[in-house]
C-alpha cells in the first residue's frame, strides 16, 4: 500500500486523479481515504470532490480496506485518573496479567493507601510498560466490566479518544495477538529494564474499517471464542472416559 499524494488538498477542492498521480500509475487502481474515520470516498470518473482536507488518495489494484494502516495516537489519549477521595477500596485492586486479563492482586493491602492508585473504568485499557522476565509477552488488559477497578500507579492507563470511530473492544482485539506481544518486546528499550513507553505504543499502525465492520468482527471473534470454549468443556469427559477404557 503506497500513499502516492502527500500534498494536502483543500476542502471542497476537485482534483483530477491524473493530474497529481505519479508516473506510470494506473488511476483505476486510486481509491481515497477520510484520514480520520476510515471511510472510502468515491472516485467517479477519476475525478475526485473533496468535502473535507482530510482525505488521502491510495493506490492498490485490489482496493482492500483492509491494507490501509493508520497511527493509533490519533484515536487514543493517556489519562491519570487517580483514587484521590479514596471510595474505591482495596477489593477493586487489581493487577494485570500477560494473558491480557485483569486479575486479583496478591499484595498485601494492610495498611496501605489507596489513593495515589489509577482507576480504570469500563472501556478503558491498562498495561505494564515494562515488558522484561514476563515470557516475551506484554501485561495488558481492557476493563469490560461496569465496575471500577484500582491499579498500581506505575502502570499506564488509556482509552479510545471516540468509541465511535475506534471501538475498543475491536482495538483490544488488535493488542491481545499474539504478534502485538512480539511487537511490543522488540520495541522496548533500556538496559536495566526495558520498557515498551507511550510513545512506542502511539506508533503502532492499526487497521480501520467502518464501526460497523468493527462491531462485526468483534461479535464474530467473540462467537467463535464461546465456541471454542464449549467445546473444550465438552471433550474433558469424552477424554476422561475413554482414559476409563483404557
Amino acid at each position: 500500500m503506497n500513499d502516492y499524494f502527500p500534498k494536502n488538498f483543500d476542502k471542497n477542492e476537485t482534483v483530477k486523479i491524473s493530474a497529481v498521480a505519479k508516473d506510470g500509475l494506473d488511476v483505476s487502481s486510486v481509491f481515497a481515504v477520510k484520514a480520520k474515520t476510515g471511510e472510502v470516498v468515491e472516485i467517479n470518473d477519476g475525478t475526485l470532490k473533496l468535502d473535507s482536507a482530510d482525505v488521502k488518495i491510495y493506490a492498490n489494484t485490489t482496493r482492500k480496506i483492509w491494507k490501509i494502516t493508520f497511527w493509533v495516537d490519533d484515536y487514543i489519549e493517556l489519562f491519570d485518573k487517580r483514587n484521590s477521595d479514596n471510595k474505591i477500596k482495596a477489593e477493586s485492586v487489581r493487577g494485570i496479567s500477560t494473558d491480557k486479563t485483569f486479575i486479583d492482586t496478591k499484595a498485601n493491602l494492610d495498611g496501605v493507601s489507596l489513593t495515589s492508585y489509577k482507576i480504570v473504568s469500563k472501556k478503558e485499557f491498562a498495561y505494564v510498560p515494562d515488558t522484561s522476565r514476563r515470557g516475551e509477552k506484554i501485561a495488558l488488559a481492557l476493563n469490560n466490566c461496569d465496575d471500577n477497578f484500582l491499579i498500581s500507579s506505575i502502570y499506564s492507563t488509556f482509552r479510545c479518544n471516540d468509541d465511535q470511530i475506534l471501538s475498543p473492544e475491536f482495538l483490544f482485539l488488535l493488542i491481545s495477538h499474539s504478534e502485538f506481544d512480539r511487537y511490543s518486546r522488540y520495541n522496548s528499550w533500556g538496559s536495566a529494564r526495558e520498557t515498551f513507553d507511550w510513545d512506542e505504543m502511539c506508533r503502532v499502525k492499526i487497521p480501520l474499517p467502518s464501526i460497523e465492520t468493527q462491531r462485526e468482527l468483534v461479535t464474530l471473534y467473540k462467537g467463535l471464542k464461546n465456541l471454542a470454549e464449549q467445546n473444550e468443556a465438552m471433550l474433558k469427559p469424552l477424554s476422561d472416559a475413554c482414559q476409563a477404557f483404557i
